[in-house]
C-alpha cells in the first residue's frame, strides 16, 4: 500500500541580501501519498516575521518521495502584515 500520511513542522531562518532583512519563520503542515507516481500533495500553515511585522499564511503543496529523500514545492499565501505591538 502506497497511501502515507505524515504531519511535519519546520523552522525557516533565511537572510534578504538585497534589503539586508533576515526572516524567520516556523511552518507546520500535512502531505499525503496516494500512490498516483508517487506525488505527494499537502498543506502548511506558516507564520513568518521579520523581527518588525509577523505575517500568516498558508502554502499548498505537491510533491515526490523517492527513497527516504522528500521533495517538496509550492507557493506562500501571506496575509496583511500584522504589527507586533497588537499581538
Amino acid at each position: 500500500n502506497h497511501n502515507t500520511t505524515a504531519l511535519h513542522h519546520g523552522l525557516n531562518v533565511t537572510y534578504d541580501f538585497s534589503r539586508l532583512n533576515p526572516v524567520v519563520g516556523y511552518d507546520l503542515g500535512f502531505w499525503r501519498r496516494t500512490g498516483n507516481f508517487d506525488l505527494t500533495y499537502g498543506l502548511n500553515a506558516a507564520i513568518r516575521t521579520d523581527l518588525r511585522q509577523v505575517r500568516f499564511g498558508v502554502c499548498p503543496t505537491v510533491g515526490i518521495k523517492v527513497w527516504q529523500l522528500h521533495v517538496q514545492t509550492g507557493y506562500q499565501f501571506l496575509l496583511k502584515t500584522i504589527d507586533p505591538r497588537l499581538l
